[in-house]
């Protein structure tokens, strides 16, 4: 699981190796989204290089970041992961705010759970001492993370 925002492709390495999508694209808000067929991408990148050049930085961004979850997935106890996870996300949709850094998408402990590998009642209970430790505030659907250098320490 992870958060696209506006410019990000979805299913390029599909379209590029010409097999079917393996995910699923939820929108988390309204969302206007441009589609082309396989067809129509394939000629693009064949007449013009640049697209091919931003298409293959954009499959190499997302490579480079499965490695590093898989790497934290198994060198990496539960804290560091769920560390590292709320880094990303902190990366990917982070908002300077009054309180901290603000997770901008609806992040619920089950989605941190996917994202890691752990349980929800084990991220749960993570969050939890967090917050009481100051170190994250919690919401429903919001995490705003007060320390991120902390945070960092943890996830190394």
């Amino acid at each position: 699981m992870g958060f696209m925002g506006a410019g990000d492709l979805v299913g390029c390495v599909a379209v590029f190796r010409q097999f079917p999508f393996p995910a699923t694209a939820i929108a988390s808000r309204d969302t206007t989204a441009l589609c082309w067929g396989s067809p129509q991408i394939l000629d693009l990148l064949r007449r013009y290089p640049a697209i091919a050049g931003n298409a293959l930085n954009a499959v190499g961004d997302r490579t480079r970041e499965m490695v590093d979850r898989l790497s934290e997935m198994t060198d990496k106890g539960i804290e560091a992961r769920v560390a590292g996870a709320l880094l990303r996300l902190i990366g990917q949709v982070g908002r300077p705010g009054p309180a901290g850094i603000e997770i901008a998408k609806p992040v619920t402990r089950k989605d941190i759970a996917e994202m890691t590998n752990v349980n929800y009642f084990t991220v749960s209970r993570i969050l939890g001492n967090w917050q009481r430790e100051g170190l994250v505030r919690l919401g429903r659907v919001r995490i705003v993370v007060v320390d991120p250098r902390r945070l960092a320490r943890i996830a190394a």
